[in-house]
């Protein structure tokens, strides 16, 4: 289709031969969209990538983020953000990319300060989390994203509330998540928020992020940054965001990058074959076959079983042993007028972002912190969940419905 080009490309290396599939994206067409897509429509589940592509009618495709495995929830690590709904945060400092709404590219770690705000007294809360377990002395967000049910424990207090802030249901835990609205789950000193809530009170959330991703409408998080600015800088990279070397030797690798003229970039690099020679590819090679292809800007995403690179029903690449591994998520490409004759995703409601009145805003910044004198503060109090998220200025504080 017009703004979709598909490259096969064989090419000596230090590590040996290697295939590369490269496919492009031009984001000035506006009949092109690009977005992630959680496995199965919901945090921690797992799917194969051309399955993910099926059910959205998706003309293309490739793996996306890194996710956990060391346990049954199959989170994805980092930020998410899906149609400018945040819908996952992660304690790792790995390097996103982001899509505005006037189509531009954008990489960076985002940081992110979030608040439940009771609507009806002004008063609010810290979040730490969006879809991820509750820990002790916390306030945790979980949407549809992340399935029917919270699954927590009934040590802490927890607010279902519709999309238009009314508290549905109180109750001590794996609450239903209302799938035009939200649960605020609350244990410890912060369930002290839900106690001095009434039934007919409205509930808010209240999100600020850095200015470089206040207007973007899809991201999802990598890593490393590859090439920054047109230079590969990924050996800095491989340090600061604490690559494990075992993720460094030749294997099948994804990456995404955009060029100069507002194209993504979206490549595969088979892994090793047990016919041709081929290898696979290391995180340098990936830099600068990434460079090659035109990337000013580009990162890796998960690789190994993963990689996939799925175009027009079918896919292209070569799959490490020939098997299509399971993803937490993948990069969808849709194109306006395009179908392919398959059963499609049922629709889910969207969240509607409002911003709030300068008043509203007042009142959030005013809010004292609501711990006893007695607590220590820990250094995930300061941010969304982790360390690396501390405090950021609230650029443009809306709430959404």
């Amino acid at each position: 289709m017009p703004g979709i080009t598909y490259s096969c490309v064989r090419k000596l290396a230090g590590t040996g031969p290697l295939q590369i599939h490269v496919l492009k994206i031009d984001l000035n067409n506006k009949k092109v969209n690009v977005k992630p897509c959680l496995a199965k429509g919901v945090i921690g589940n797992l799917e194969r990538t051309s399955s993910i592509a099926l059910r959205n009618n998706a003309i293309a495709a490739v793996n996306g983020s890194f996710f956990e495995t060391r346990n049954k929830m199959h989170l994805p690590v980092g930020f998410m953000i899906i149609n400018g709904q945040v819908v996952n945060k992660s304690i790792l400092q790995r390097t996103a990319i982001g899509i505005t709404k006037d189509r531009k590219i954008v990489f960076g770690i985002p940081k992110i300060k979030g608040y439940a705000m009771n609507l009806t007294n002004r008063k609010s809360i810290l979040i730490w989390g969006i879809n991820r377990p509750r820990k002790v002395n916390e306030a945790v967000i979980y949407t549809s994203e992340y399935g029917d049910n919270t699954g927590t424990d009934r040590s802490g207090i927890e607010l279902a509330v519709k999309s238009d802030g009314t508290i549905i249901k109180r109750s001590l835990g794996n609450s239903y998540i209302p799938r035009d609205g939200f649960v605020l789950s609350l244990q410890g000193w912060p369930a002290d928020f839900a106690l001095k809530t009434k039934e007919t009170d409205k509930i808010g959330l209240v999100y600020g992020l850095s200015e470089k991703w206040k207007d973007v409408e899809q991201a999802i998080t990598g890593g490393p940054l590859l090439v920054k600015d047109g230079e590969i800088i990924h050996r800095e990279s491989i340090v600061s965001e604490n690559f494990n070397n075992k993720l460094l030797a030749p294997t099948s690798r994804t990456a995404i990058g955009v060029s100069k003229d507002n194209e993504l970039i979206l490549v595969v690099a088979d892994g090793k074959q047990s016919s041709g020679g081929i290898t696979g590819a290391t995180f340098d090679e990936m830099a600068g076959i990434m460079k090659d292809a035109g990337a000013v800007g580009a990162i890796g995403l998960d690789g190994g079983h993963t990689s996939t690179m799925y175009l027009n029903g079918k896919i292209v690449n070569d799959p490490l042993m020939k098997y299509e591994g399971l993803v937490s998520n993948a990069i969808v490409i849709t194109y306006d007028g395009w179908e392919i004759p398959i059963a499609l995703k049922p629709k889910v409601p969207e969240f509607v972002y409002v911003p709030p009145d300068e008043e509203l805003v007042e009142a959030l910044k005013s809010n004292a912190n609501m711990a006893p004198s007695t607590y220590i503060p820990r250094p995930e109090d300061f941010g969304m969940y982790g360390i690396d998220d501390v405090y950021n200025r609230m650029i443009r504080p809306f709430l959404f419905h």
